[in-house]
């Protein structure tokens, strides 16, 4: 198991990235699956139908294209136009064109049907815009994670103040103390403790400096005895 990392800053960053690089990779994910299904869909937009001179059907993309061309007339030399409403499961429209073709097999009668304009325009303005902001989204997530690290870093400057305030305590600065203002919401039971701390530490000491006053006004004047009877034994 690797060490613990001790830096809140670094493991803020890197929890943030790694949250950045899952949600990128699943954005990323589910417009390559939607891409997918438009190319998909945009597989099936033509259907096709061949049958042969004795109504015979040869060939077809679909067997319900296959029946409807069943139920038309045969193609003539000359190319026909139709429409085919709200063919197939999702319902769109067709705009189809039929012709009689002579071949090796002999005539043969060939109708195609595409996805009417619109919906063909739609389709491809769709997985334009699925491969274009597929290139975005990294840049994206690499800005929105320099901004994250900026706004962590702006939010540990409190903190960083207070640490500096820390520094400067000493035996003659006693009476410095941590400020208690800007800093985040986790951080002020931990602040009022450290001051409450030093508040106690102030206290002791300057009980400690009336008691060492006191101590020398007292052995002041039994110390000058002593020192005059040495004196005055040693004349």
């Amino acid at each position: 198991m690797s060490r613990r990392i001790k830096s809140l800053q670094l493991r803020l960053t890197i929890e943030l990235a790694a949250l950045f690089f899952i949600a990128s990779c699943l954005a990323i994910g589910g417009l390559i699956y939607g891409a997918s299904l438009a190319y998909d869909t945009a597989a099936q937009q033509s259907v096709f139908a061949i049958v042969d001179k004795s109504g015979r059907l040869v060939e077809a993309s679909s067997p319900e294209f296959a029946s409807i061309i069943a139920r038309s007339p045969p193609a003539d030399s000359e190319p026909h136009y139709f429409q085919l409403s709200h063919f197939g499961p999702l319902a769109p429209d067709y705009s189809g064109v039929g012709i009689r073709l002579d071949s090796a097999a002999g005539l043969l009668s060939v109708m195609v049907a595409q996805l009417s304009g619109g919906n063909q325009l739609v389709h491809s303005i769709l997985r334009e815009f699925v491969l274009d902001i597929a290139w975005y989204v990294p840049l994206f997530v690499a800005f929105a994670l320099i901004v994250a690290i900026y706004s962590v870093r702006r939010s540990l400057r409190p903190l960083r103040t207070a640490s500096a305030r820390a520094s400067d305590i000493g035996p003659g600065s006693i009476s410095i103390r941590l400020p208690e203002a800007d800093v985040p919401s986790e951080a002020p039971p931990l602040v009022l403790a450290v001051n409450r701390a030093l508040d106690r530490l102030e206290q002791g000491l300057s009980i400690q400096r009336q008691f060492t006053a006191n101590a020398t006004h007292e052995l002041r004047t039994p110390l000058a005895i002593i020192t005059a009877h040495l004196d005055t034994i040693l004349r």
